[in-house]
């Protein structure tokens, strides 16, 4: 589904796992597929993250791992923070490696 930027928050029971939760953290932006130029721009700028179809005509950038989302994505957003109602979601997110 096309939108802004999406804060990492999925949570999903895991036997596996010593807690027997999974967490999935992440940052994407959805966009119709006309639009690939500037998630390509995004990803130019921050050098990081893939972009995927989604659908028939929905594409999004994508950065799942932990060390780009602390080193790069998080990083912008604490320098130029959101100005809409994203930003009290993004205001949950750990800001150190040491959390994860």
């Amino acid at each position: 589904m096309p939108g802004g930027p999406r804060p990492p928050r999925t949570l999903q029971e895991h036997g596996e796992c010593s807690t027997g939760l999974n967490v999935w953290a992440g940052f994407k932006i959805g966009m119709h597929k006309r639009d690939k130029a500037l998630l390509e721009q995004i990803k130019s700028y921050f050098g990081v993250g893939n972009i995927t179809k989604q659908g028939k005509d929905s594409i999004q950038y994508r950065v799942n791992s932990i060390n780009d989302l602390t080193n790069a994505i998080i990083p912008h957003f604490d320098k130029y923070p959101l100005i809409t109602k994203k930003r009290a979601d993004l205001a949950h997110v750990p800001r150190d490696s040491q959390s994860n």
